[in-house]
C-alpha cells in the first residue's frame, strides 16, 4: 500500500513499504501506483478516490523499502542501506546505532533537514530493477519542476 499526504508548508509526504519477494505482477503494480503518487503529488488535481489537491508540492519526501533484498552497507540490515548508502537525507539527530541496526522491526525516531539536492546517489542499474529505473526517471523529471 502506497500511502501519501502534504504537509501545510507545500512539502508532499509518500510512504511505500515493498516487500522483497513481489511477483512480476504485483511490481508492476507497485511501480505504476509509486509513478502515479509522484505525479499527483507533484502537479496537484485528484486522485483515484477523488481527494482534490489544490496544487503540486514544493518537494517530495518518499519513504520506502525499495532495497530491501540487498545489502550495500557492510554489517547493516538491507531494509536500510539504501537511506545509508544514497546519503539523501541529512540527519540532525539520530539514533547512535542506526548504522548497526540488527533488526528489521526497530522504529527509527530522527529529526531530518530537508537538504537542497535530496536525490544523489542513486544505484540505478546495478541495484534497481527496471520499473526502479522508470520510477526515477519520474522523479527526476517532477524535481525538475521545483
Amino acid at each position: 500500500m502506497v500511502s501519501a499526504i502534504t504537509l501545510p508548508v507545500g512539502i508532499g509526504c509518500i510512504n511505500t513499504p515493498r516487500l522483497p519477494d513481489l511477483r512480476s505482477g504485483d511490481q508492476k503494480t507497485y511501480w505504476t501506483v509509486s509513478k502515479c503518487t509522484v505525479s499527483w503529488l507533484s502537479a496537484g488535481g485528484r486522485d483515484k478516490y477523488g481527494t482534490l489537491l489544490n496544487q503540486g508540492a514544493r518537494a517530495l519526501i518518499i519513504v520506502g523499502d525499495f532495497n530491501a533484498t540487498r545489502t550495500i552497507c557492510p554489517n547493516t540490515v538491507a531494509r536500510y542501506d539504501y537511506i545509508l548508502y544514497s546519503a539523501n537525507v541529512a540527519f540532525s539527530r539520530k539514533l547512535e546505532d542506526l548504522e548497526t541496526i540488527q533488526s528489521d522491526h526497530k522504529v527509527i525516531f530522527c529529526k531530518l533537514q530537508i537538504t537542497s539536492n535530496p536525490s544523489r546517489n542513486w544505484p540505478f542499474a546495478k541495484y534497481k530493477d527496471k520499473e526502479w529505473l522508470k520510477f526515477g526517471r519520474i522523479v527526476v523529471k517532477s524535481q525538475q519542476r521545483f
